[in-house]
């Protein structure tokens, strides 16, 4: 107690869990707001993390009362915080974060915050939204008619539409009200459901102060298993329109974090990079090259695509319960394919001719091949789409702005990998051979023999001289 307590306390960063996995309650979030309203009178500064504990499920009963901390005093006072984070899991029912909330505004003064991270942050991108928690219309509308955050400068929230068993028709408006009860802020971070018509009001509201933009649009996918309502809404797609609104909305902009579509690396996916040279200040730039394509399980129209050839309209044999075509597929592994060629094409887009300060770096995150808007990606693909996804940073050399360094980011994850799933077919092969001439067999089919693997060697034919497929493909050069 008398470190937690002491007067030099000024930052804290705190895990919490329900429960922790040997069956015992945990109440590490209950006891930071006692030390914040009056116990540890200069802590100013709070990130809470909450997990989720393995095993803390084994024991089913109530949670036990919190008993408080030895001196407190409950209703003396509130803290004075001016950063307050709460991120991670807090189970699946969104109540309890506005709990949280609420409890929090009972210990500390909002109108003091100049910083405030409300829900995401622990593994917020990750394949699972059972791994993380955000605000819905409920807590939003909470939030506008009982807080006020006039001192407030940046602001990190992860939306959540939670309309898998109940609709919510005024989650857009309660959103947008959300957005334009903050003043103006200097950074701004959202993740989930976001639509044009919010991202319409956070430009309006808040575009000519940002120096600091992160947008991340996700949703739940769909799970019939689930009895979820029909007519899941896929994530909100940046087009040209979108990019040229916060370039022309956003003048300040010096870090921009968005997602682009890709789309076979094509002369409209070309024109969308070229808009990032029109931004006067922007230095850093993150794009998320998404290579998702929720239109197979949304729009019943793009099984019917009719740019697709015969064989492109023949349905993938090894991706059960969803209409997944080979067309599908063959989109899927172009648009993943992000070799560093590929990469320094579109950093030369955007620096050729970029007006105003130049770009210091640029980091390219290939992620969602394979995810068509169903509940998973199917596990026959993984192995190739895992090896095209590359990832990539780019910075311009201190010592020398004419000269670049890039690398491939989680390359020697990427190796290991690979190289484990060599070993695995290796030893796949010898099993299935022998077991193919014990029973007086031909030989157990090769890789090749599968439908992906097909695909694939219809972009990429074999290159003379090479043992394995890794190294025959190439990114589609950039079409500018």
């Amino acid at each position: 107690m008398a470190l937690a307590t002491s007067p030099c306390l000024y930052r804290v960063r705190v895990v919490h869990s329900w429960r922790d996995s040997t069956g015992e309650d945990d109440f590490n979030h209950e006891a930071m707001m006692e030390l914040v309203a009056g116990l540890a009178p200069n802590l100013k500064e709070v990130q809470v993390v909450n997990i989720w504990a393995d095993l803390s499920m084994r024991s089913l009963r109530p949670r036990g009362p919190w008993r408080g901390l030895p001196g407190f005093v409950p209703g003396a006072g509130l803290g004075s915080l001016t950063s307050l984070s709460i991120v991670g899991h807090l189970g699946w029912q969104l109540p309890a974060l506005a709990l949280l909330l609420q409890a929090w505004a009972r210990h500390t003064d909002f109108s003091l915050l100049r910083h405030l991270d409300i829900g995401g942050g622990y593994n917020a991108d990750g394949g699972g939204w059972g791994t993380i928690s955000g605000i819905n219309d409920e807590i939003m509308e909470w939030i506008v008619q009982n807080c006020s955050f006039p001192r407030l400068r940046t602001l990190g929230v992860r939306l959540d539409r939670d309309n898998v068993r109940v609709e919510r028709p005024h989650y857009t408006d309660k959103a947008i009200a959300f957005f334009r009860a903050f003043e103006p802020l200097d950074e701004l971070s959202v993740a989930g459901s976001l639509e044009p018509e919010i991202l319409d009001a956070i430009l309006s509201r808040h575009g000519p102060t940002l120096h600091k933009l992160s947008l991340r649009p996700k949703e739940r996918p769909r799970d019939v298993n689930l009895g979820q309502l029909p007519g899941r809404e896929a994530p909100m797609i940046f087009a040209k329109d979108q990019i040229l609104q916060l370039q022309t909305q956003c003048p300040e902009l010096q870090e921009l974090a968005i997602p682009v579509k890709r789309m076979k690396s094509n002369a409209l996916e070309g024109e969308i990079y070229r808009i990032f040279r029109k931004m006067e200040r922007l230095q850093f730039l993150f794009l998320t090259l998404d290579c998702s394509d929720w239109r197979v399980t949304q729009h019943s129209t793009s099984t019917d695509d009719p740019s697709f050839d015969e064989y492109d309209r023949g349905e993938v044999d090894v991706c059960l319960g969803t209409r997944l075509k080979r067309g599908h597929l063959r989109e899927a592994f172009i648009n993943c394919a992000v070799d560093e060629m590929l990469a320094r094409s579109i950093w030369d887009t955007i620096c050729q001719g970029k007006v105003g300060k130049p770009l210091e770096s640029l980091k390219l995150w290939t992620k969602g091949g394979g995810q068509f808007g169903d509940s998973g990606r199917q596990s026959a693909i993984s192995e190739i789409i895992d090896s095209l996804s590359r990832s990539w940073l780019i910075e311009r050399d201190i010592g020398n702005d004419e000269n670049i360094i890039i690398r491939e980011l989680g390359r020697r994850a990427r190796e290991i990998r690979d190289q484990e799933r060599r070993e695995l077919d290796r030893r796949a092969r010898e099993f299935f051979n022998q077991q193919a001439r014990d029973d007086n067999n031909p030989q157990a089919p090769e890789a090749s023999d599968t439908d992906p693997m097909r695909v694939f060697r219809r972009i990429w034919p074999r290159k003379e001289g090479n043992k394995d497929w890794r190294e025959d493909w190439a990114g589609f050069p950039l079409q500018v």
